[in-house]
């Protein structure tokens, strides 16, 4: 029996292409968001994805103007810290901020010092050419704090809140131009934690010597970073120096005066 002639299939008509759907546009009620590390992160109060860096930063930042707030009205020609009165203390430890906004770039490449213990190590205040560093910190500490003006503690409030704004939103891996070198944002930071943590902790020191009330405890995070990054520089400088160090903090021996990792 013959076949039945194939039925026909009517052809298909070619799907029309659709359209691209156009982004949603979500309405943020809270402040402007910037990208950090790889995703967006709200540079709001709740510092939810802050970088950890930045958080202890702010957390050493925040302490060192409730330092200063607490310095009572007269003593801030006091003895600080060796030849720096308060003030000039106070001078100094403001310039672990205003290098932060003085350095900073927006230059991504490759840095000249990979590491915060890298800047350290080219920074060191002992052996060669010592007494010339350690002279001309001693004279930008003063400058530092006559530029404080009449109102030094609402100077280094004004400017914890610029540099703090900048942290927040700067590209971590941007450079800042150090004297040491050039050296990542990210990387930056933690040396200007270790420095506001340091002398917070000389300052709180001299008010405690000066009787002052209402001061400030160090907030715990930092500090842990602080020392963190003390014993990366001391491995850095061999295993008898850091075998020497965890001596002395498990209570085995004594520090010889003058003792210091950096």
């Amino acid at each position: 029996m013959a076949s039945a002639p194939p039925e026909s299939v009517a052809p298909v008509a070619p799907v029309a292409p659709v359209a691209p759907v156009a982004p949603v546009a979500v309405a943020q009620s809270g402040p402007a968001f910037t990208q950090l590390d790889g995703g967006p992160v709200g540079v709001d109060r709740g510092r939810m994805k802050e970088l950890p860096v930045v958080h202890s930063f702010v957390d050493a930042a925040d302490w060192f103007v409730g330092l200063a707030a607490a310095v009572p009205a007269g003593a801030w020609a006091g003895s600080g810290l060796g030849e720096w009165t308060i003030r000039d203390l106070v001078g100094h430890t403001s310039r672990a901020l205003s290098t932060v906004s003085e350095y900073a770039t927006d230059r991504v490449e490759t840095p000249e010092l990979a590491t915060p213990v890298e800047y350290y190590r080219g920074m060191t205040l002992s052996g060669p050419g010592a007494a010339d560093l350690n002279a001309a910190v001693a004279e930008r500490g003063r400058q530092a704090g006559a530029d404080l003006g009449d109102d030094p503690v609402g100077a280094v409030s004004t400017l914890r809140d610029t540099v703090v704004a900048l942290a927040r939103t700067v590209n971590p891996d941007s450079l800042a131009m150090s004297r040491g070198g050039t050296i990542r944002i990210r990387d930056y930071l933690p040396t200007r934690t270790l420095e506001l943590v340091v002398h917070g902790l000389d300052l709180q020191r001299a008010l405690t010597r000066l009787g002052a009330v209402g001061i400030p405890e160090a907030p715990a995070g930092a500090l842990s970073d602080v020392l963190h990054l003390l014993a990366d520089i001391a491995a850095a400088r061999g295993q008898a120096f850091l075998g020497e160090l965890t001596m002395a903090l498990t209570g085995r021996v004594g520090l010889p005066e003058g003792y210091s990792v950096l």
